[in-house]
C-alpha cells in the first residue's frame, strides 16, 4: 500500500511540475557542431552515390563492348567451321541486297536477282 502512494505520489509531482529538460539542451556552438557534421555527411552521401554512377555506367559500356566482340568473334568462328564442313560451298552478296550461299555464285543468287557486280 505504501509502496503504491509513493509511485502515484512521484508521478503526480512529476506532471505538476514537469520534468526538467533544460539540462540536455544542446548549446548554439554545439548544435552549429553537430548541424555542420549532418552537412558534410549528406554531401558525402551525394558524392558516393555519383560516384557510384558513374562507375556503373562505365561498367555497362565496358560490358557491351565486350558483347559485341564477343558476337563478331562467334559469328567469325561459326563461318570457319561452316567453310570447314562444306567445303566448295562459297557465299556471295545478291543483287537484292543479302548474303546467299551456294555452290557457285550464280546458283547463290538465282532466286535473288543475280550476283551484285
Amino acid at each position: 500500500m505504501l509502496r503504491t502512494l509513493l509511485t502515484a505520489s512521484t508521478i503526480t509531482c512529476m506532471l505538476a511540475f514537469g520534468i526538467p529538460s533544460d539540462s540536455a539542451a544542446l548549446t548554439g556552438a554545439a548544435q552549429s557542431s553537430i548541424s555542420k557534421v549532418g552537412t558534410a555527411t549528406k554531401d558525402l552521401g551525394k558524392d558516393v552515390a555519383k560516384g557510384t554512377t558513374e562507375v556503373a555506367k562505365k561498367t555497362g559500356e565496358v560490358t557491351q563492348d565486350a558483347a559485341k566482340k564477343t558476337v563478331t568473334h562467334t559469328k567469325n568462328a561459326g563461318k570457319t567451321v561452316q567453310g570447314a564442313v562444306t567445303p566448295g560451298v562459297g557465299s556471295t552478296r545478291c543483287k537484292d541486297g543479302t548474303v546467299q550461299t551456294g555452290k557457285t555464285h550464280k546458283a547463290a543468287c538465282s532466286k535473288h536477282g543475280g550476283v551484285k557486280p
